[in-house]
C-alpha cells in the first residue's frame, strides 16, 4: 500500500513574502504496510528530513487510491 507522509511542523512564506502560511508540509511518499512502518520507513531512508528538524513523532500518514495496474 502506498501512503502520504506529512507533518504539521515548519510553515511556507506566501508569494506576498511577508506573509507566513501555517501548512503542512509533505515528507514523502513510501509504499509500506501500516501507517507507522511508512512513517519509520521514510524516516530511515530520508536522512534529510531529521537534518531538516522534522520530528518522527509528529509525522502522519494516511494510506492513497493508488491504482498501480493502469
Amino acid at each position: 500500500m502506498e501512503f502520504i507522509v506529512y507533518t504539521p511542523e515548519g510553515f511556507t512564506t506566501g508569494p506576498n513574502t511577508n506573509v507566513d502560511v501555517s501548512n503542512c508540509q509533505v515528507l514523502g511518499f513510501i509504499v509500506a504496510d501500516s501507517e507507522a512502518h511508512a512513517i519509520k520507513k521514510l524516516f530511515e531512508l530520508n536522512d534529510w528530513i531529521h537534518k531538516a528538524g522534522f520530528t518522527i513523532e509528529n509525522a502522519l500518514a494516511i494510506p492513497l487510491l493508488t491504482d498501480y495496474n493502469r
